[in-house]
């Protein structure tokens, strides 16, 4: 997981997350949940699926684990 860190207090929050990078067992159910509760756009990948939530290509990528 990258992104940028700040400071807060005593201790270091996350600001803005780049992109989160998941292996799993059952893409399928993945694509379903992305499409019909996060109503997110997909783009098949070879491994799996990309996961656009906003101006970024991809914020989650989804792999066949």
């Amino acid at each position: 997981m990258t992104g940028r860190t700040g400071s807060q207090g005593s201790g270091t929050a996350v600001q803005e997350l780049a992109y989160v990078v998941a292996d799993v067992a059952d893409l399928g159910a993945w694509r379903t949940f992305v499409e019909r509760v996060l109503g997110a756009g997909l783009v098949d990948t070879p491994d799996g699926v990309t996961v656009r939530l906003d101006e970024r290509a991809a914020r989650l990528v989804l792999r066949r684990a």
